[in-house]
């Protein structure tokens, strides 16, 4: 009976832990320009801009029919720009990929989820991350989970020249004041399958090796489940740059981390192991 390959052993739990990260992260918007929306990617409009147009539609899992804006679009322009980026305090930084998207003028994108991302019937935990920055210091605007097409109230990140506030049930939290660097924002949505609320916290620009080395700022409960993501500008002060929007059912899904490092070990391992069952035949 030929034996079973030793690499095999390796090869095993790497395709495993791969796998269920991939399955623990639901949707992913990295707001990739290019030709091919059912790639995923955001295409250029009449006059030569990649947009979040009414109509745009990149086919990525976890929404629902395709963006809509009322006021102007957000942008990534005829050179769409790289991706925005963090780096934590403990000196690790976020995977990210694509480009991203921004809105100087004022007006309103916005874009449903698909109707079985969140389930509204079974009592589990979601996670929503993005990256954001403004320019200006005077900018006003807002990222909402809205309830409806246009609902641009709470629960939100608010941004004025009072600060990063987080807005939920009629109430402001403030949480930073207003800057020009590029922020890390996670939303844990924890739903109640009874119907009597769904508890929200906000991490803002948290440690990304685990949830239990960050400490959230509670919101509260809310009466209804999020169904789309609403992104506006309030004045034509500098602009909103928006990106890496990733929904999970874990921390780990929304705070990838690439480790080169990690994989050339485990690569290099599963090398050494080839080359040493090779030489035993």
């Amino acid at each position: 009976m030929k034996k079973f390959p030793p690499y095999l052993l390796l090869i095993a739990p790497i395709i495993s832990w791969v796998s269920s990260l991939q399955a623990e992260l639901i949707a992913y918007d990295s707001f990739t320009a290019g030709t091919d929306q059912s790639a995923g990617e955001y295409t250029d409009v009449d006059d030569g801009n990649y947009r979040l147009k009414s109509g745009q539609n990149p086919i990525i899992t976890g929404f629902s029919g395709s963006w809509q804006s009322s006021g102007g679009t957000f942008r990534m322009g005829t050179a769409p720009p790289s991706s925005l980026s963090y780096t934590d305090g403990a000196s690790a930084t976020l995977a990210t990929a694509g480009n991203s998207i921004y809105r100087s003028a004022t007006g309103i994108s916005y874009r449903s989820f698909d109707s079985s991302l969140i389930n509204f019937a079974v009592d589990r935990t979601y996670y929503i991350s993005f990256l954001l920055q403004v320019t200006d210091v005077s900018k006003q605007a807002r990222i909402v989970l809205g309830q409806d097409a246009l609902d641009w109230r709470d629960p939100a990140i608010r941004i004025d020249s009072n600060g990063f506030t987080l807005r939920q049930n009629g109430s402001n939290t403030k949480i930073a004041d207003i800057d020009t660097n590029t922020h890390f924002a996670i939303l844990k949505v924890d739903v109640n399958s009874a119907g009597t609320g769904h508890n929200l916290e906000l991490f803002w620009d948290p440690t990304l090796s685990s949830e239990g080395a960050n400490v959230a700022t509670n919101a509260g409960f809310n009466g209804a489940i999020p169904t789309n993501i609403l992104l506006s500008s309030k004045n034509t002060s500098g602009a909103i740059n928006f990106d890496e929007l990733r929904i999970g059912t874990s921390w780990e899904s929304v705070t990838p981390v690439p480790e080169p490092s990690t994989y050339a070990l485990l690569i290099g391992s599963l090398v050494m192991l080839f080359v040493a069952v090779r030489r035993r035949k």
